[in-house]
Order: structure tokens, then C-alpha cells, then sequence
């Protein structure tokens, strides 16, 4: 069993994001930390190639599904949308028994410097936290005016606070890549969903935000010590805010000294689609600048 690995739920339309993530992986990935991919078995043709040239290991999504409704008393789960099942995919990984830790990272992730496993390790028992007050977003809504975004970004945290009764601050357990313990979301399992008979497919229903779900559990139910810390990668909220960036300088040389990669909105870079929307692409206005 692997001590950590990278582990990333992708599909056909973001598979050239997911080569540019095995690309990046290959480069910088200093102790040869697993990837592993998971994409539907229907879109196959659109991984083998990326699969077999930067040794990936590929699982189907339909095989984890199928642990998890095994878990569950339901006999049919209603459908849920492809950004929330994936959710799903991503955090019952635990039940597959292949590592103690996983790395859970986006198609639309990139790495840009050297990694190690100390990069996600407090010691060999202990992942970080990935936890903050999300002032990474917050501010930039705050100086934009975006009321709406701030009142939502408070109110589903205050949801999640009340998932296991926590009073105190809100906090954020993300963006990804968030690292989190096999052992956690067992822990969940086993004291919240299975006394109910239910699955985290059902949990994600009752509310659709699986790093909250990890972090507030992991805060009232402390299975291994946390030790948090912030965003691993840069992430943009909007565009607007990563447009802000780019008149202030932030490149990859700038921002590879405080992060150790990048998170580009798929809503933005159109030019990786698997099928063409006609729209322009971010980095084309990028590049342009």
C-alpha cells in the first residue's frame, strides 16, 4: 500500500488538461509519488495514450461507484450532476485500499516546481490540512463588489459548521489539491453515514461540498492530528481577479516561489477542450497582454 498518491477524477472533455497534468507530474515529481487517474470506462480512448506514455495508473469511475453503493442500504441512487458525482469519485477512493493518503487534485491543475512527499506530509502517519478563512478569495469579492458570492461563500461554510454541530469561525478546507487521510474519511463512514444506512453518495446530496464535509469532521472527530496548511496551488475565483494578477506580474517564475503549481479554470482555458466551444481562451488574452 502506497503511504500517499496523486489521485485525479477527470473525463473526456478535460483528458488534454490531464496530459498536461501527467506532463507536469513527470517533470517535477521528485520521488516518484503515484498518479492515478479515474475517468469514466466509456471514455477510455481519450486517456490510453496520456495512460501508457507517463505511466499512469488508470482506474474506471463506475468501479468506485459500485463500492459505494455496496455501502449503502439504498437500492437506486437519483442522479446527480457530473461536478457533484464527481465529488463522490474522489472521496470514496479510501475504499479501493491502495494507499493511506491521497492527493486530491483537478484535470485543470498544473504543477511548476519541484515536489516532494514533505510537500504533503507532516511525518509518516500525518498529513496536512489544507485549511483557511479563505482569504484568497474573500478579499478580491470584497474589493469587486461581489456581494452575492461573499453571502454564498459564508453560508455554505455555516452549513457545513452545522454538519457535526461546530460553533466558532468558519473555515475553508480548500482549493485543491487538498491531501487527505484514507483513515478520515473511514472514520466518517463508519461513525456518520453507516449508523444511517446511507453512503456518501446520499451525504453529498444533503450537501454538495466534499472537502468541507472531510475538514469540519476531521475538526470534531480528531482521528489524526491536523496540521494545516494553506493553498498548495494558486486558484482564481473569477477571471477578472486572474486578470488583476496578470497586470501585477504574477507569472509562473513569480508565483512557482510561493506555490508549487496552478489551478486554470477550465471556464477559461477553452483551447484544452476536448470538443471546441466558441469562445476565447484566457491564455490567449494572456499572452496578448
Amino acid at each position: 500500500m502506497e503511504d500517499i498518491i496523486l489521485f485525479c477524477k477527470s473525463y473526456h472533455q478535460d483528458a488534454k488538461r490531464f496530459r498536461r497534468l501527467a506532463e507536469s507530474v513527470r517533470r517535477y515529481n521528485r520521488e516518484a509519488i503515484p498518479l492515478y487517474v479515474a475517468y469514466p470506462q466509456a471514455d477510455e480512448e481519450h486517456f490510453t495514450e496520456t495512460v501508457r506514455e507517463f505511466g499512469v495508473t488508470a482506474l474506471h469511475e463506475e468501479a468506485i461507484l459500485a463500492l459505494t453503493k455496496a455501502a449503502s442500504k439504498a437500492k437506486e441512487f437519483a442522479p446527480l450532476t457530473p461536478n457533484v458525482l464527481q465529488q463522490v469519485t474522489k472521496s470514496e477512493v479510501w475504499r479501493l485500499g491502495i494507499c493511506r493518503n491521497f492527493v486530491m487534485i483537478d484535470s485543470d491543475s498544473y504543477f511548476i516546481r519541484d515536489f516532494y512527499r514533505r510537500d504533503f506530509l507532516f511525518d509518516a502517519d500525518t498529513p496536512y490540512t489544507i485549511m483557511n478563512e479563505g482569504r484568497h478569495q474573500r478579499d478580491w469579492a470584497a474589493r469587486a463588489g461581489r456581494e452575492k458570492f461573499l453571502r454564498q461563500y459564508t453560508e455554505l461554510r455555516e452549513r457545513g459548521r452545522k454538519l457535526f454541530g461546530r460553533e466558532g469561525l468558519n473555515f475553508d478546507f480548500a482549493p485543491t489539491p487538498c491531501i487527505h487521510s484514507c483513515k478520515v474519511w473511514e472514520a466518517l463512514y463508519e461513525t456518520y453515514a453507516k449508523p444511517r444506512g446511507i453512503s456518501f453518495y446520499e451525504q453529498v446530496v444533503q450537501y454538495p461540498c466534499e472537502t468541507q464535509w472531510y475538514g469540519e469532521f476531521l475538526l470534531t472527530h480528531p482521528v489524526i492530528r491536523l496540521i494545516p496548511r494553506e493553498p498548495l496551488f494558486k486558484a482564481w475565483g473569477f477571471r477578472e481577479q486572474w486578470e488583476e494578477g496578470a497586470r501585477l506580474g504574477e507569472t509562473e517564475d513569480v508565483l512557482a516561489i510561493n506555490y508549487l503549481g496552478i489551478v486554470e479554470q477550465s471556464n477559461w482555458n477553452y483551447d484544452l477542450d476536448c470538443y471546441r466551444r466558441p469562445r476565447r481562451s484566457w491564455r490567449t488574452f494572456f499572452l496578448k497582454r
